[in-house]
């Protein structure tokens, strides 16, 4: 058996994506491929030995998927390899025998909204008879994919984030520091929101955020919380536990998310979570009243106050680390690799 992973990213960088990808190359005794069209500056992670790693990156837009097709054909897949993507348009690329023969899965990476453009519908709707598996974070994200293309209802799988560090056997004490771990991007992730929390809570509170993104990002990012005494970018972390159980409650304030790797990482170290409510996965992760609270989106008050009630009572914060434990369970590495395994066996 070959699997073959196809994305964006290299999965030596940081990312949800990233790591679910680094994780599915470990599941199988077989040979590993990873193709990817962007060659990273900085990767965060060593690769993995036994994975061939192909930039298939051309510069103009033809020959990069033109190479793409190349190194899927070079593979000369047969009907016992797979081949797992991560984007929809992605189906235009995969060899005319790949599509015929190979095991093809699709992965949801990002609530439909944003995962399935114009262009990506028209696509799935064109090719949709070659995808044998289509993989997706919740029961909700199942419903809403099967409005869109009910000709799935036989291929659909219901698959979480599996999260990557152990979860925590201690509940945490209450802290009023906040964390958050995120790819530096303020478009998606919405910083500025965050300094406008900190600005709304007493003293006492203070953020770190732990992430890394281009010169760009994080130029503006230091920019943005310049002279605030409340905020700290801390950069990467390759020790996400740690930095984790040294804080309080994880927020997130992004515009939008596919799943939210990094809350169950916080939730399985007993973090309270308050993230703004913005995608379908959230309500499966933070169960409201019982390990966090999901907030409306925009709303700096409401959000405010939730991380207060939580933080000025202690018998509360210590209930809410408890639950997060327990829930935590449901995305333990070793319940959903078995899953995964299932789905491209």
């Amino acid at each position: 058996m070959k699997l073959v992973t196809v994305n964006p990213e290299k999965s030596t960088t940081m990312g949800g994506v990233e790591t679910l990808i680094r994780s599915l190359h470990g599941l199988f005794e077989c040979e590993n491929y990873e193709l990817f069209e962007h060659c990273p500056n900085i990767e965060h992670y060593a690769e993995i030995e036994y994975v061939s790693y192909q930039c298939f990156g051309q510069g103009s837009k033809l020959k990069t998927k033109s190479s793409q097709v190349k190194y899927l054909k070079n593979l000369a897949l047969t009907a016992q390899d797979v081949v797992v993507l991560f984007h929809p348009n992605d189906l235009l690329y995969l060899p005319r025998k790949v599509r015929k023969y190979s095991k093809v899965v699709l992965v949801q990476t990002n609530k439909f909204e944003v995962f399935f453009k114009p262009f990506s519908k028209l696509v799935v709707s064109l090719f949709h008879q070659y995808v044998d598996v289509f993989t997706v974070y919740t029961e909700q994200d199942k419903k809403a994919l099967l409005a869109l293309f009910p000709q799935f209802h036989t291929k659909v799988q219901v698959i979480p984030r599996g999260c990557k560090i152990d979860t925590a056997t201690t509940q945490l004490m209450l802290s009023k520091k906040l964390v958050t771990v995120a790819r530096i991007d303020e478009e998606q992730k919405n910083f500025a929101a965050m300094v406008e929390l900190l600005a709304a809570l007493p003293e006492g509170y203070s953020l770190d955020i732990y992430g890394d993104g281009s010169e760009n990002e994080l130029a503006a990012l230091n920019k943005l919380i310049a002279n605030n005494s409340k905020v700290a970018f801390k950069g990467p972390t390759s020790d996400v536990a740690s930095v984790l159980r040294n804080c309080g409650v994880f927020i997130m304030t992004s515009h939008y998310e596919g799943f939210g790797q990094t809350l169950i990482e916080a939730r399985s170290q007993g973090l309270p979570i308050v993230a703004f409510n913005t995608f379908d996965a959230l309500p499966w992760i933070v169960g409201e009243g019982e390990n966090g609270y999901k907030v409306q989106p925009g709303d700096i008050d409401q959000f405010a106050d939730r991380v207060l009630k939580i933080c000025e009572d202690n018998a509360l914060y210590e209930q809410f680390s408890r639950k997060a434990l327990e829930k935590a369970k449901q995305t333990e590495a070793s319940v959903v690799n078995q899953l995964w395994q299932e789905a491209l066996a």
